[in-house]
């Protein structure tokens, strides 16, 4: 069981999107794929047109079996551990017990046999959610806007991966998505030159700022499974296909070493 988790600590860099079409991607290859969202919006379980509901609350403060609240989603292969946002804050509150950063892991291990995947989604700001993702996970893959406030979110990001290394957790980043970028802008040149020269060959290939990802939460539905019937729009996502297939490719590729 290879877990990652999607984290960067600025809000709005396609972290959700990403997550899910990184999970989808891996569960239409055939791979067994459990989503875990972890952010108090509950975005990811919004996002699948999954009904919020209170199991990660169930699991993490009701000492549940995690098993007893994973959900099938409309992609096969693919489940969800969903999250809602009225419980969603409470589980921060569970977490700041003294034995918090452990939970995640402790909850995932009934299934290290089960699973080929977990994707944690992680929320857009530092606390003890993401210590804990940190905790469970193996890699860290972080999506970035070629922006100062995301950019910097990377440098946040490492240091919280090197106090989880300090804690004698095995995590480490896997890579740096940069998303959303729009050519056309100077700063966003100008800053993706910045994060290839900090960090090299862990920058994956880039995803473009298209409308046609803007509009997938509302469809219910994942890139992979979109079947827009507009030429237009059938460009977009051929496109689109073309630039997450290619993270896809260097995810596996990495994790496999």
């Amino acid at each position: 069981m290879i877990t990652t988790a999607i984290l960067n600590e600025k809000g709005g860099t396609g972290k959700t999107t990403t997550a899910i079409t990184l999970a989808s991607g891996l569960a239409y290859k055939g791979y067994s794929v459990l989503l875990i969202d972890l952010d108090p919006q509950a975005n990811a379980t919004e996002y699948l047109g999954i009904r919020q509901q209170p199991g990660l609350f169930n699991v993490l403060g009701a000492d549940q079996p995690i098993t007893d609240h994973v959900i099938a989603t409309g992609t096969p292969r693919l489940r969800l551990l969903p999250n809602e946002r009225r419980t969603g804050k409470r589980v921060k509150a569970i977490l700041t017990a003294e034995t918090g950063k452990p939970a995640i892991a402790q909850v995932l291990a009934p299934l290290r046999n089960r699973i080929d995947f977990v994707i944690l989604d992680c929320p857009p700001s530092p606390g003890i959610i993401n210590d804990a993702a940190l905790w469970a996970a193996q890699w860290v893959l972080s999506p970035f806007i070629p922006e100062h406030g995301p950019v910097s979110g990377l440098r946040s990001l490492s240091q919280a991966i090197i106090q989880a290394q300090d804690d004698g957790r095995p995590v480490q980043l896997l890579g740096v998505i940069p998303t959303l970028l729009d050519v056309r802008k100077g700063e966003h040149k100008a800053n993706l030159a910045r994060v290839h020269r900090a960090y090299g060959n862990l920058v994956y290939p880039t995803v473009r700022n298209r409308a046609i990802i803007a509009e997938l939460p509302a469809t219910g539905s994942t890139l992979w499974a979109l079947r827009p019937t507009q030429p237009h729009k059938q460009r977009a996502r051929a496109i689109a296909v073309q630039e997450y297939g290619a993270v896809l490719g260097r995810f596996l590729t990495d994790v496999r070493g």
